[in-house]
């Protein structure tokens, strides 16, 4: 079960982030002023192998981000797919 975490740091005048977590995974979105979701990552397998998958609307474009962590090291590998709208 997601459990949210309250007076998160707001790092964007813009955008309100909401972050919920659990010990497997994290869910991380973003909200605009009319509170439509603008961009979420939620990472997962956080104890063994964490990954993080990362999408933010654009207004030109929408792009699923894939980021595997390695200890200070994070690759990042961009995904894209024809059903992300």
């Amino acid at each position: 079960m997601l459990y949210e975490i309250k007076g998160v740091n707001q790092d964007s005048l813009e955008y309100k982030k909401r972050w919920f977590f659990d010990h497997e995974i994290d869910l991380l979105i973003w909200l605009n002023a009319d509170n439509e979701i603008v961009g979420f990552q939620l990472c997962y397998d956080k104890l063994n192998n964490p990954h993080a998958l990362t999408w933010f609307k654009d207004t030109n474009t929408t792009a699923l981000i894939l980021v595997r962590i390695k200890s200070v090291a994070v690759e990042v590998h961009p995904y894209s797919s024809p059903m992300v709208n």
